[in-house]
C-alpha cells in the first residue's frame, strides 16, 4: 500500500520521494587543526619546545576560528573542538614553558658541572 505524501510544511522546500537532504557541512578544518595541535602539546609538553610552540599554533587558530565563527553568525560547525584546541594548548604551552626551563637549566648545570671535573681531571 502506497501512503500519500504529506506536503511540506512552509519554509521548507519540496522533496520528491527517495530524494536524500542535503549533507550536513563539515567541521572546520581550523577547529580540527586547533584540537589535534593542543593535544600533541599537552602529550608531548615534556620535551623542549614541542609544547609551547604546538601550543602556541592551536590558540592562534581557536583565535582565528572563533572570529569567523562569530562573523558567519555562529554558522561554522567545530567550535567544541576549537575550545578544546584551546584549553589544551594553553595547557601545553604552560606545562611546556615550564619544562623548556627546567632543561635549559639541567643542561647549564649538567655542562658547568662536566667543565669543572674535566679540568679537574686535567691536572
Amino acid at each position: 500500500m502506497v501512503y500519500p505524501q504529506n506536503p511540506p510544511s512552509p519554509g521548507q522546500p519540496y522533496r520528491t520521494p527517495g530524494q536524500m537532504p542535503p549533507p550536513p557541512a563539515g567541521n572546520d578544518g581550523r577547529s580540527i587543526t586547533s584540537m589535534v595541535l593542543g593535544i600533541v602539546a599537552t602529550v608531548l609538553c615534556c620535551l623542549p619546545l614541542v609544547g609551547p610552540i604546538c601550543g602556541t599554533i592551536a590558540i592562534v587558530l581557536f583565535v582565528r576560528f572563533n572570529g569567523d565563527y562569530h562573523r558567519s553568525g555562529q554558522q561554522l560547525k567545530g567550535r567544541g573542538m576549537a575550545i578544546a584546541g584551546l584549553v589544551t594548548g594553553i595547557i601545553g604551552c604552560a606545562i611546556g614553558v615550564f619544562y623548556t626551563i627546567y632543561w635549559l637549566f639541567i643542561g647549564t648545570v649538567l655542562g658547568g658541572l662536566a667543565g669543572v671535573l674535566g679540568s679537574a681531571a686535567g691536572r
